[in-house]
């Protein structure tokens, strides 16, 4: 990582007033130990202020006269602990992503920087997965829900590379 994107992301999280070490309290744990009232606790309790995600844009999904931006991100040490991020955007924020994409660049791939205000945490009771050797033999199987589903405001972003 570049050493200035440490500096970038700090200077944007004090811009916006951002809590940036909301996941210092789940870093010694693994993700079957962590409850969904610990990260309501952590996303809600905030005072007021935004919250800072590093994320991946998966989708846009326009709603009446505002849009839903849908994140992945992974917090913690683990790369088993997700978060998806269903955040409400106005018209620039996705004018944002929009010029990105046309302008070549990999969305799918391209580490962003969030700031949203939460409003809800829930966590589904499963998950369907599809594990597939080929294209005739797909494994489906329902298990655990291994993310937490966070909605909220998507109050600015700003990506990483």
């Amino acid at each position: 990582m570049d050493l200035k994107v440490p500096r970038l992301i700090a200077e944007f999280a004090s811009l916006y007033n951002a809590v940036a070490n909301w996941q210092d309290s789940f870093s010694h744990l693994s993700a079957d130990e962590i409850y969904t009232f610990e990260i309501k606790k952590s996303l809600l309790d905030t005072d007021g202020r935004p919250l800072l995600f590093l994320a991946f844009i998966e989708d846009i999904e326009k709603r009446g006269d505002s849009y839903l931006l849908q994140f992945n991100t992974e917090f913690g040490d683990c790369d088993t602990r997700h978060l998806r991020l269903v955040l409400e955007g106005d018209q620039g924020v996705v004018d944002k992503v929009l010029r990105r994409r046309r302008g070549g660049n990999l969305l799918s791939s391209a580490g962003l920087v969030v700031i949203a205000r939460i409003s809800s945490v829930s966590r589904p009771s499963f998950q369907v997965k599809a594990h597939s050797a080929d294209v005739e033999d797909t494994d489906v199987t329902v298990e655990s829900s291994d993310f937490f589903v966070v909605e909220g405001e998507c109050v600015a972003l700003m990506f990483l590379d």
